[in-house]
């Protein structure tokens, strides 16, 4: 009986963390790459994911359980009406004043009722378990540990193992067959319902016996009474370690490592903290985690002040996981007795979208930085209670530990590691005393939390204001800073998102049209347009992706360039004189248009463009839609009779030469790359730097200009890799790992 429990709640939860993903994949050729998209099925998925919640609780009041389980299992059956998962019929691009509204249309048409349903099935199920019978029954929030462990697998089984072996089509009907599973295994949970009697339902001696035995193996407070207080303390206990995630992962991938994938660890630790919290015998003593909490917030605030890089990345992610712990860790403590179960999950979700909400829609509005990050490791300071009391002993051997910790954190700074920065180290040492010393103080969380709120606050504002960013600005996108740096004599200003330069610009009068970093004259770049000499006809070309606008500085009297730049952001800072002049000063024909690149330019004439150069993949946010067999159909299609393809794959983590490889190779066009990955001290010093750049053509002799020189090879084809399409692709494949 336990075991078909388990099962439906642990294929439910995999069921949601699969869904998500594949869905958004789907509509990505109709909509582009913008954050509306993500952000869109993200609200739409956290509001059905409440929805659910909440049915799962007023249904069970209203209706009680039996007849709610009857209920249930017929809306179970209608949701098949709307399967296998698809855009349905008649529904085309939406009009671009109202892309939110169609796309939650969409989704609401498609996936709506079966997300919904299923969404209710980790309170639902609790519920009716406590109704069943068993001898654990009178505390069956363990079983949500199931649930996560489901959410853990499905997170981690659509990356590397369903998206790369299956095409969408092949994956709805997979989820249509979980479903279809998930449907069985709830009328067999509601069976064991209806099998009990109603006099043994109501049995003080039964009730008794199942409110007891369970409470023995997980601490709770099931005889508390339901306050108003309480309830609201159950929101934020769920809205801070979510809040937490998204600031986390921002953090990780834009300032320390934008490594693809990176995203998961933080999520799977939030999740791992549930499964831990609510086992039956939680492996990891609450009081334990307690007294680390403050111990590894203490180091995140050491590492955030002294701007410590790969090394802390640990630090980062142990400190969420034991914040996450200790959160997660009350809330399972203070859980109600079964008769407010729903309620219980009901406030928890709620807390939930409250915080991801804050975080990835409101924060990129109301904070300039991402103060986010800071402002939830204070609140959760603050949240928990003070840890039992501890012997002077005992907290000189923790100071002692943890100032050892610092000093190795501090040491194996970056920074540190530079020979004409002597006087670093013992200004990191000053700046981590204060932080150290915060110790004494983590018996009173909030005096705790306001002492800790200085140096990560302090940092989170200071830091744009550094003496080399002469610029912080933040969209949906990220935040943008424009450096000015000095290197070699000469001043530069860069763009830079995270750790990625996206263009620079030499400051000196006389250079202000050199073309730098991956776009230098000598480079791939260079080459494509020195073969293209100017014509008598106008040569026309498109470029995705704007950055600084270095590739402006190409520009004669027989081109025009029009940029296509999904950020309004950049396009403000390309066409600000005073951080990057290319547009304003190289005399170049130009014209920006706002939107994603593949849909804004399915709307040229065909045969349109000389040159189109791909200029968004030197991040590792890859925007795979523009990488596709339907892709590369389109960009032909808008070249000319002789145009170019070129591709600038430059990137650290993923390899994207085989994927246009096999494109190149199935729709039988001509691909050569270019790999300029070593410099001398002399070409650095010019600005410039390594790149790839792969050209596609319709046939080898479009690219004669570039074949008869050495430095172009054929691309390589690596064995098993498919081409990518619009409902296949496989990032993981693409990684380099080494």
């Amino acid at each position: 009986m336990l075991a078909i429990y388990r099962i439906t709640v642990f294929l439910s939860a995999a069921l949601l963390f699969m869904i998500q993903p594949m869905f958004a994949r789907l509509v990505l050729p109709l909509l582009g790459g913008a954050p509306v998209v993500w952000n869109t099925c993200l609200a739409f998925f956290q509001t059905a994911l409440l929805a659910g919640y909440a049915y799962a609780h007023l249904s069970t009041a209203w209706l009680g359980v039996r007849r709610q389980a009857t209920m249930h299992c017929l809306l179970l059956l209608a949701g098949l009406a709307v399967l296998p998962v698809g855009l349905p019929d008649g529904w085309v691009a939406p009009p671009e004043s109202q892309p939110v509204l169609w796309l939650l249309g969409l989704l609401a048409v498609s996936v709506g009722l079966p997300f919904f349903l299923i969404s209710s099935t980790a309170p639902l199920v609790q519920k009716w378990f406590a109704e069943a019978g068993h001898r654990s029954s009178g505390d069956p929030y363990f079983l949500y540990a199931a649930s996560n462990v489901g959410s853990l697998l499905g997170l981690a089984s659509y990356p590397l193992v369903i998206e790369p072996n299956l095409r969408l089509g092949q994956q709805s009907w997979l989820w249509t067959a979980g479903y279809l599973l998930l449907a069985v295994l709830m009328a067999g949970c509601a069976s064991f319902v209806f099998r009990r009697s109603p006099a043994a339902a109501a049995s003080p001696v039964a009730q008794a016996t199942q409110a007891t035995e369970p409470a023995d193996r997980v601490p709770s407070a099931a005889g508390l009474p339901l306050t108003t207080r309480r309830r609201l303390r159950w929101l934020a206990l769920a809205a801070v370690p979510s809040s937490w995630l998204l600031g986390v992962t921002t953090y990780l991938t834009t300032d320390i490592a934008a490594v693809p994938l990176l995203w998961t660890i933080p999520l799977a630790a939030y999740l791992v903290s549930f499964i831990l919290v609510f086992a039956r015998r939680p492996p990891l003593p609450h009081a334990w985690m307690l007294r680390l909490l403050g111990p590894m917030i203490m180091l995140v605030a050491v590492s955030a002040v002294l701007s410590v890089g790969w090394q802390v990345l640990l630090v980062h992610v142990a400190a969420f996981f034991v914040g996450a712990i200790v959160c997660h860790g009350e809330l399972a403590r203070d859980r109600p007795d079964t008769s407010h179960l729903t309620e219980f999950y009901l406030w928890m979700s709620t807390g939930g979208v409250i915080g991801g909400v804050f975080t990835a829609l409101l924060a990129p509005k109301l904070f300039p930085w991402t103060l986010e990050y800071p402002l939830a490791l204070v609140l959760a300071c603050l949240l928990v209670p003070a840890p039992a009391h501890e012997s002077g002993a005992t907290r000189g051997i923790k100071l002692a530990a943890l100032s050892l910790v610092t000093l190795v954190v501090v040491l194996s700074s970056d920074s540190l590691l530079e020979t004409d920065r002597p006087m670093h180290l013992g200004v990191a040492l000053i700046a981590a005393l204060p932080v150290v010393s915060l110790l004494y103080l983590i018996d009173r969380p909030k005096w705790f939390a306001a002492a800790l709120a200085v140096p990560l606050l302090l940092d989170a504002i200071a830091a744009p204001f550094a003496g080399d960013v002469l610029l912080t600005g933040r969209s949906y996108f990220g935040v943008h800073r424009v450096m000015a740096s000095s290197p070699f004599g000469e001043t530069w200003h860069s763009l830079v998102h995270g750790t990625t330069i996206h263009g620079r610009q030499s400051r000196h009068p006389q250079r202000l049209c050199e073309p730098l970093t991956y776009y230098h004259r000598s480079g791939p770049l260079g080459q494509v347009f020195e073969m293209l000499q100017p014509a008598d006809e106008v040569q026309r070309v498109a470029v995705v992706g704007l950055g600084t606008g270095s590739i402006a500085a190409y520009s004669d009297s027989s081109r025009e360039f029009t940029f296509y730049e999904i950020d309004p952001a950049v396009k403000q800072l390309a066409e600000t004189a005073e951080y990057f002049s290319f547009l304003a000063d190289c005399g170049a024909r130009y014209r920006v248009v706002l939107g994603d690149g593949r849909l804004k330019m399915a709307e040229a004439p065909d045969g349109s463009y000389r040159l189109i150069v791909l200029d968004a993949f030197s991040s590792d946010a890859i925007p795979i839609h523009l990488l596709t067999r339907e892709a590369l159909a389109m960009y032909l299609a808008k070249l000319s009779s002789e145009g170019i393809v070129l591709v600038h794959t430059s990137n650290r983590h993923v390899d994207l030469e085989g994927v246009l490889s096999a494109l190149a190779r199935e729709a039988g066009l001509a691909a050569l790359v270019r790999r300029d990955l070593f410099l001398t001290d002399e070409e650095r010093a010019e600005g410039k730097s390594t790149s790839v750049y792969v050209a596609i053509a319709r046939k080898q002799s479009d690219l004669t200009g570039l074949a008869n020189d050495p430095r172009w090879e054929s691309t390589y084809h690596r064995p098993g890799t498919r081409p990518w399409t619009d409902d296949f692709s496989n990032l993981v494949g693409a990684l380099d790992w080494w």
